[in-house]
């Protein structure tokens, strides 16, 4: 039998970390991860800072980026709160630099996401963003890969990896934003003009802040939801921003549970969906035709 592990160690070390690894406490050196664990993380905060001040974004800020990822996978994160916030606050702000590299971009978009992930750590009393940067960021960059691939060399999961922190963001995005988004969007909303409605309907899923306070519905969801209800019941023919807006229903049923009367709409979202997920289309005698097909199981 091995040498019995108090249980004290592992209750002073939950205290000082946001969420640790839990299988660490089962490796027989289990006694030198507190003290390794914490060397390593000053030592990887101190060389970032000071890769960051230096604006040496490689190979300083890029290897210390590497060696976080690194760090989190095996210790989980197992630092304060306080640190959680500044390394969110820090890929942020490093994430909006202008005319950063791709490959940085991309970099710091995954690691943001990393740091995110868990939703529950952080609270929006804890932690607010800002929109208007990551949405510049994002039209400039997303934008540029469309129009000119220059001298940059962008991955195939560049814009996947950027969406996915930009969603990440978005739950600490302040209620007060929802306005300001819509302003910026609103004036794009025309059903006769494809392009510009699926370009609005794709960053109002993707910006509008849906995990908010049932005391924040009035200056939320509610300054939106019958308009974009009555804009699709309204619009018959199958359109391509219809899966934007029906993520976005989504993503408001998951985080306002209980809040919402979907009744009146369920019927009309279901058929919605069925229509665009069974619409086949063939060639008959040169001639194409769009087919429904419906199973009732």
């Amino acid at each position: 039998m091995g040498e019995e592990i108090p249980e004290k160690h592992f209750e002073e070390s939950k205290m000082k970390a946001q969420k640790e690894n839990k299988y660490n406490r089962l490796l027989p050196y289990v006694h030198d991860i507190e003290e390794e664990a914490e060397k390593l993380f000053i030592d990887i905060k101190t060389n970032l800072i000071r890769s960051v001040l230096g604006r040496e974004m490689r190979p300083g800020c890029a290897m210390w980026t590497s060696r976080l990822i690194k760090y989190i996978k095996i210790y989980g994160y197992k630092f304060s709160k306080q640190d959680h916030i500044a390394l969110i606050k820090l890929f942020y702000e490093l994430l909006i630099i202008p005319d950063l590299e791709p490959t940085r971009v991309n970099k710091c978009a995954s690691t943001l996401t990393v740091l995110l992930k868990k939703k529950y750590l952080l609270s929006r009393e804890d932690l607010q963003l800002d929109w208007r940067p990551l949405y510049d960021m994002c039209v400039r960059v997303t934008e540029k890969t469309k129009r000119d691939l220059g001298m940059y060399r962008y991955s195939a999961s560049f814009e996947g990896t950027l969406f996915n922190a930009i969603r990440m963001c978005r739950v600490y995005f302040p209620a007060s934003a929802t306005q300001e988004i819509l302003d910026e969007f609103k004036q794009y909303l025309c059903p006769f003009n494809t392009c510009d409605m699926s370009y609005s309907m794709e960053y109002m899923e993707l910006f509008l802040p849906c995990h908010v306070k049932p005391s924040e519905a009035g200056i939320s969801y509610k300054l939106w939801f019958d308009e974009l209800m009555i804009l699709w019941n309204n619009c018959q023919e199958a359109c391509p921003w219809e899966n934007y807006l029906m993520y976005m229903m989504t993503n408001l049923a998951r985080y306002q549970i209980g809040y919402i009367d979907w009744q009146p709409h369920i019927a009309n979202m279901f058929v919605r969906s069925l229509f665009q997920r069974s619409l086949l289309m063939f060639k008959n005698y040169g001639v194409v035709e769009n087919v429904i097909y419906i199973s009732l199981v």
